[in-house]
């Protein structure tokens, strides 16, 4: 930490026979405000959202019971009483009431109970994320019996007692975790945080300072009806003076405080083994996911759509169906928003969603300049990305990937399931502010090339769905009974003439998008933006490379040899690509080598920017290529093969690769894995 003034002095007090720790931020004379943190977190947390407010407060932030530098409980119980006693022992013995309280998480929880229960102590309060379980997770959890519950928590029990704190052979290496589990952290907040959360033991080695045993809640709450149970929010709640605002996530549920204001103060990090509540099945540090057991809650499987946000609509539209060959299977109108502006010169307000095979859409199209005003999806700075959507193999994925995130901070924009398309999804930001989306199935196109009518868009969620949901074919069912035309739907009609023959079928174009990807992103920060990528998400580091002194990261979700490319943003303008995107590359596949050289054709006789500033240094894994421009100067890479990744892991070495020369042979000879990846078998058109 670096202030004007020192920092805290630390300071002890007794609740239920425990020895329990708080730091004071001096300032006596000023309004006392209490900051608790979150599970397996601890009070040095709240070090910069201290220094900005130590001049018009008295801050005291304690460490919960089993947590940082205060005592375990002995008999390696925690229970919500005891957490709510604490809280209220640490206010009456400093005389600290009327009190403004600002908790996260686990904290928000105990606030919150307490507040309910001695209105007359608090001033203010501020929960963030400290709402709880879901009312799904809160019935489900009253429906089981108390039989079930205890057995369930002796359970536990007895696993934590087996289970030995981590140990780390260095701080150097507890920081490494810190910033693996952490990416949005500075690297002079990882280390803050990792000293004052980790003790050195006996052997030189180093474990964090929580006890394991937190990780078990007990079987019943304050309410006596159900595991985990949150008291909801009393009905005074938002208009009674002593509360300021409860919020979840980045936005406030009522009231007006400002999210912003944690994000510019408080370091989101909750340890580096941050786990809270949880509607997942977990074992260890390891999840089940469809009866495997994997590091996270979800697997990706592939890149589903991707999409830019342009200026130029028309020239953009133009490139993208005509060109290109993307078909649109539904336009949503967002000028019709209410937060669209109004009587203003915005140019085509449409959203254009765009396929090539049968999944709804694999590209989208939006107006950047409509977009720009839309309040739930603010696009950082030189972001023209709209979104980057990952696929998982089960709704369940994606509705424990939403907690899952929630547990490590990572800012969530939204939950729930999009229409059209009827995708069910979790909407994260990236370090950079990309728009990351995981999502569950997708609505399929068929022979008759309809997409579902608007009339079946009542199916859509605009928050976190309960499971389990009906499948497909039961919504369709439903339709028919409510009298939809389930055939009203849009029909994709082609725009130009078939006039090529592409390997035996007449198509408008020389060639056929077979698949999308890789997507290549202009970072801040690579080393930060992979631990996201591996860390959060899962991606595996498949190579990396340096060019010209720029180390640049290649990640795999599958198969593919990558599936994203990382590169510092001071290669942009080395490569001569467009500075006003972090979009290095969004990478498109066509069916053949001979449609490949037939693409490059074509685009060039349409007048088609093509540019050969790329070295193949920075498409490893990828032999003949080719990069055009959209009209906003976007990079768009043609390929036709991918190199894939065996059981072993390990990409081909470089020497064994296939060394492009100037001029393209009309033939090849083929590799081991030539057209492996051609996995789109469909019509071509």
């Amino acid at each position: 930490m670096t202030g004007r003034m020192p920092g805290p002095t630390s300071h002890t007090f007794f609740s239920q026979r425990l020895r329990l720790h708080y730091v004071d931020w001096g300032n006596p004379t000023k309004p006392p405000l209490v900051l608790l943190h979150g599970g397996r977190d601890h009070c040095r947390n709240w070090d910069w959202t201290a220094e900005a407010l130590r001049d018009d407060w008295h801050i005291i932030a304690p460490d919960l019971r089993g947590h940082g530098d205060s005592q375990w409980a002995a008999d390696g119980s925690y229970t919500m009483a005891g957490y709510v006693y604490d809280l209220a022992q640490l206010v009456h013995q400093q005389r600290l009431a009327p009190v403004t309280i600002v908790a996260h998480s686990l904290g928000g929880q105990i606030a919150l109970r307490y507040t309910g229960l001695y209105p007359d102590t608090v001033a203010r309060l501020v929960a963030i994320e400290g709402l709880g379980p879901s009312p799904a997770r809160l019935a489900e959890g009253r429906a089981r019996t108390i039989v079930e519950r205890m057995d369930e928590w002796i359970g536990e029990q007895r696993g934590l007692a087996g289970r030995l704190p981590r140990r780390y052979p260095s701080i150097e290496d507890a920081f490494r975790r810190m910033q693996g589990e952490n990416p949005h952290l500075t690297a002079e907040q990882a280390r803050h945080l990792t000293v004052h959360g980790a003790n050195q033991n006996e052997d030189g080695t180093y474990s964090w300072k929580f006890d394991n045993y937190v990780r078990a809640w007990p079987p019943y709450d304050m309410a006596g009806r159900g595991p985990r149970t949150s008291v909801t929010p009393p009905s005074w709640a938002s208009t009674a003076p002593a509360t300021g605002c409860i919020t979840t996530g980045w936005r406030s549920s009522y009231g007006s405080c400002d999210a912003s204001w944690r994000r510019e103060h408080v370091a989101r990090s909750n340890g580096p083994d941050h786990e809270e509540d949880s509607t997942m099945t977990s074992n260890g540090d390891r999840y089940n996911v469809g009866g495997v057991l994997l590091p996270r809650p979800f697997k990706i499987r592939r890149l589903g759509h991707f999409g830019f946000n342009a200026v130029k609509m028309g020239e953009s539209l133009e490139f993208y169906r005509d060109l290109l060959g993307f078909k649109h299977s539904d336009i949503l109108d967002f000028g019709k928003m209410p937060w669209a502006p109004k009587n203003a010169d915005l140019g085509d307000t449409r959203g254009y969603f765009m396929r090539y095979g049968t999944d709804h859409h694999a590209f989208v199209l939006f107006n950047k300049t409509v977009l720009d005003h839309r309040p739930d999806r603010k696009f950082a700075p030189e972001v023209t990305v709209n979104q980057i959507t990952w696929q998982c193999g089960s709704l369940k994925e994606i509705m424990d990937a939403h907690t899952y995130f929630q547990e490590r901070g990572v800012p969530i924009q939204r939950v729930g399931r999009d229409m059209p398309g009827s995708n069910w999804h979790v909407y994260v930001y990236d370090p950079d502010g990309h728009t990351i989306e995981l999502y569950y199935g997708i609505e399929q196109i068929g022979w008759n090339q309809l997409s579902k009518p608007t009339e079946m868009y009542y199916r859509g969620f605009r928050e976190k769905p309960s499971l389990p949901q009906v499948s497909e074919i039961a919504e369709l069912a439903e339709a028919f009974d409510k009298g939809i035309d389930v055939l009203g739907g849009n029909r994709t009609r082609e725009s130009l003439a078939e006039t090529y023959e592409v390997e035996g079928v007449l198509l408008p174009r020389p060639f056929k998008i077979t698949k999308i990807g890789p997507v290549g992103l202009f970072v801040a920060d690579v080393p930060r933006a992979e631990a996201f990528y591996c860390g959060h998400l899962g991606f595996v580091k498949s190579e990396e490379t340096t060019y010209r002194g720029a180390r640049c990261v290649f990640l795999r979700a599958g198969a593919e040899h990558h599936s994203v490319g990382l590169f510092p943003k001071e290669l942009r303008r080395t490569l001569g690509l467009s500075e006003h995107t972090s979009c290095m590359s969004f990478g498109v596949e066509v069916g053949s080598y001979t449609q490949l050289r037939g693409a490059v054709a074509f685009l060039k006789s349409r007048g088609v920017t093509l540019v050969d500033s790329i070295p193949p240094e920075l498409y490893p894994g990828i032999d003949y290529s080719a990069f055009a421009l959209d009209p906003d100067g976007h990079c768009i890479q043609l390929y036709y093969y991918m190199e894939q990744i065996g059981w072993d892991g390990k990409a081909r070495p470089a020497a064994q690769r296939r060394v492009v020369n100037g001029t393209w042979p009309e033939t090849l000879e083929p590799l081991a894995d030539t057209y492996v990846d051609q996995v789109f078998q469909g019509p071509l058109g």
